[in-house]
């Protein structure tokens, strides 16, 4: 869901999980039954975000897209750029990309890559992105990433919103100084003004308020009659993201400190 300052807009995840469904058909689903957006996820072994993205947009006439969210950790900048402007030539002005930190379970063990500095990676890799989309050589050299004078070989077609994933402080500053929205995920509503503050502190650094920006709030939903069953799934769902590092963390400083170590110890203990 994004609010665009307009209201709310519905958006549909069409990389669900356990990835039974084909995110191609549900997004063209999504369009004929009057969805504003399809988002899809990265990583985890379903369809990779930007072949998928392609393959929608191709398919797909009003509906936008959206990558959400891409790790920073998986590809160079230039090659997020070169993804992105590709994109926008197959559907523009419909395609919006997000990037995050995301995990260091993801990306230390599944991927075999150093989760060095996810904040820093985030920040240089938002600033470095928004330089070459424009269609200027860049170089940056920066303490994550370098890139030595590189420049698109076609011009993007059309806006291509820059979306941070963020959970906490830093992380929330960072995406309402650099981006032009913020997609939040496991986010309860009491803790949605706290981010909220965060998100303006960090637009106010860009000359711009939370509400300039384009918050995008991920809901986990289970439609079904089977309701222990549902639950269940959903606390398997919150097991597999609270006992990582990064979201055990937020988890306390929503308020469940408690509970934060409670999975942590428990995970370990494989209970």
């Amino acid at each position: 869901m994004a609010n665009q300052g307009l209201g709310l807009n519905v958006g549909l995840n069409v990389m669900t999980s356990p990835g039974d469904q084909n995110p191609i058909e549900t997004a063209i689903w999504a369009e004929q039954n009057g969805y504003e957006s399809v988002w899809m996820t990265d990583g985890g072994g379903r369809m990779d975000a930007f072949t998928a993205a392609g393959a929608i947009a191709a398919r797909t006439e009003r509906i936008r897209v959206g990558l959400s969210i891409v790790p920073v950790f998986t590809r160079p900048v230039a090659v997020f750029a070169t993804s992105s402007a590709t994109l926008s030539h197959i559907a523009p002005d419909r395609i919006a990309i997000g990037v995050g930190s995301s995990s260091q379970t993801m990306i230390e063990s599944w991927y075999g890559t150093p989760f060095v500095k996810p904040l820093t990676r985030v920040k240089e890799t938002a600033t470095a992105l928004r330089q070459i989309l424009t269609g200027e050589k860049t170089t940056f050299e920066g303490e994550t990433i370098s890139v030595k004078n590189f420049r698109l070989g076609i011009p993007t077609k059309g806006k291509i919103p820059l979306f941070i994933a963020a959970l906490r402080p830093k992380m929330l500053e960072a995406a309402g100084e650099l981006a032009d929205g913020v997609i939040l995920n496991l986010a309860p509503p009491q803790v949605l003004p706290r981010m909220l503050e965060h998100i303006d502190t960090g637009a106010k650094r860009s000359g711009r308020r939370v509400e300039d920006l384009e918050i995008a709030s991920l809901l986990n939903v289970i439609v079904t009659d089977d309701e222990s069953a549902a639950l269940a799934s959903m606390n398997r769902f919150a097991l597999g993201y609270y006992s990582a590092g990064v979201y055990n963390k937020f988890l306390s400083w929503m308020g469940y400190e408690k509970e934060a170590k409670q999975i942590q110890e428990g995970f370990a203990e494989r209970d």
